[in-house]
């Protein structure tokens, strides 16, 4: 059938009105739900998209067998719940067959359906205030399990597992630095905590290793001995997380990463101030790669040089995507103080690891060695540090205070050199204990069962939320 110039009368012009009404209301409807709920997009889109498609129908003129049996098949597809794919083709013939006016017939009823279900539903979507997408991000172990939107917690109410040290291939004995290939590894994974432990050699050791008191990496075991084949690059992994961490290619990309600095060992600040601030300077100009992410000077005003660690806990994560957030257990105010030290020495922002490090971590107590970890006023540390074993071992009443002060702090809980600890040590730190930060060693083999249990605990995120009663409700 085809049209005539002058004499052709269209049978679909009433439905042309229609349908071009119906797009021009769902485009002012999805303008006007666009920015408050991202979460109705797809809907709307989908409208919008059917619309058009009964407009094409009707306008199809040289085409109208054809046209009759796409939209018989879209409008099966609204009436019975069918996708198009599960629709046999021989609907769409049977269509043709039975003529215009079944298809006229069905494109009114199809129209008065959408207006009056379609519409409602995006219109009471429209009103909700708040539509939680289901969690993509993750683990890739396991597919997420429930619908959670982890942006709209923040760093003290999240609980993260991190790689113990950033760059180490493994395996924990007998291991070797791969700086890069780890690191990338690590955030395909779907990891966004990462941990550099940092020390220095006192003496040359070969090619394969840094250069003697130059802060490196390098992985020991429980009696303080090195026993990695070689050591790892700080500028090698800061180079790999500012390459990878961001892209859309890999997992969790626009969640903020943390990078805590763990000084094992650096010159006495008290012997030496002016060797002090030169060693934690030469990390500070290891981190350059970082610079474009690092949080710094933002609406929420300026996190550098720790000046607003209780707000960086609770801002959402939302506030800082894209951000890497630094954490060091070192004391950096001396770089504060340069003007009066009487030093030669002059750092720049960039170089100056104070102006880079968003919270500083103490000591939970003060038992127990972790590198240069101070002791801080209990009243004043935002961030703190002990080992696994410690919480492993606490009781339920012991760990249920444990975990109401951790409502007010952020705690790692940081296991040994030589072992990673099991699953259901973690269970207890993390449900029972309310432990932030758990460093852990994927590389190894030996470690493979633990992490799929996690990854399941986890229901596939980088940020778990705690247990609801261990959150400070006030973040």
């Amino acid at each position: 059938m085809k049209a005539q110039e002058g004499g052709f009368t269209n049978p679909f012009s009433g439905l042309v009105d229609k349908a071009k009404a119906l797009k021009n209301s769902a485009g002012a409807a999805y303008d006007k739900a666009k920015d408050r709920v991202a979460g109705v997009r797809t809907q709307m889109d989908e409208k919008v998209q059917q619309a058009s498609m009964l407009a094409k129908v009707a306008s199809w003129g040289s085409q109208i067998p054809t046209a009759m049996a796409a939209a018989g098949v879209w409008m099966r597809a609204g009436l019975v719940g069918e996708t198009v794919d599960q629709i046999p083709a021989s609907f769409g013939q049977k269509l043709i067959m039975r003529g215009i006016p079944a298809l006229v017939i069905l494109a009114v009823i199809a129209y008065f359906i959408y207006k009056k279900f379609v519409d409602k539903k995006l219109l009471q979507s429209a009103s909700t205030d708040k539509i939680k997408p289901v969690a993509k991000e993750g683990f890739q172990v396991v597919p997420a399990t429930e619908e959670v939107d982890s942006n709209d917690l923040t760093l003290l109410n999240t609980q993260q597992l991190a790689i113990k040290q950033a760059g180490f291939l493994g395996p924990i004995t007998g291991g070797a630095f791969a700086s890069e290939e780890a690191t990338g590894k690590a955030l395909k994974a779907g990891f966004r905590t990462l941990v550099l432990q940092i020390d220095y050699l006192e003496t040359q050791k070969g090619k394969d290793w840094a250069d003697a008191g130059v802060p490196t990496l390098v992985w020991k075991d429980d009696t303080g001995a090195i026993t990695s084949t070689n050591s790892g690059s700080i500028e090698a992994v800061a180079r790999t997380i500012a390459t990878m961490a961001f892209s859309g290619a890999t997992p969790n990309a626009t969640k903020p990463v943390v990078l805590y600095l763990h000084v094992l060992r650096a010159p006495s600040a008290t012997k030496n101030a002016g060797e002090y601030l030169r060693y934690l300077s030469r990390i500070a100009k290891a981190l350059a790669p970082l610079a474009p992410f690092h949080l710094g000077l933002t609406p929420a005003g300026s996190f550098h040089r720790q000046a607003q660690e209780k707000e960086l806990l609770m801002m959402p994560l939302s506030a800082m995507e894209n951000k890497v957030i630094i954490l060091s257990n070192a004391d950096t105010s001396l770089f504060r103080s340069v003007g009066k030290l009487n030093l030669a020495d002059k750092f720049n922002p960039d170089e100056d690891l104070d102006f880079w490090v968003n919270m500083r971590v103490y000591l939970e107590s003060d038992g127990g060695s972790f590198g240069i970890t101070q002791a801080g006023d209990p009243s004043a540390t935002n961030a703190v540090i002990t080992s696994l074993g410690k919480v492993a071992n606490l009781n339920e009443t012991t760990a249920a205070a444990f975990a109401t002060k951790g409502k007010q702090r952020f705690t790692i809980a940081l296991p040994t050199w030589d072992e990673n600890p099991t699953f259901e040590q973690l269970n207890w730190a993390l449900n029972t204990a309310g432990v932030n930060m758990i460093p852990l060693e994927i590389f190894d083999e030996a470690n493979k069962a633990d992490l799929e249990k996690l990854g399941r605990l986890y229901g596939n995120r980088a940020y778990r939320p705690k247990p609801v009663g261990m959150r400070n409700m006030t973040a």
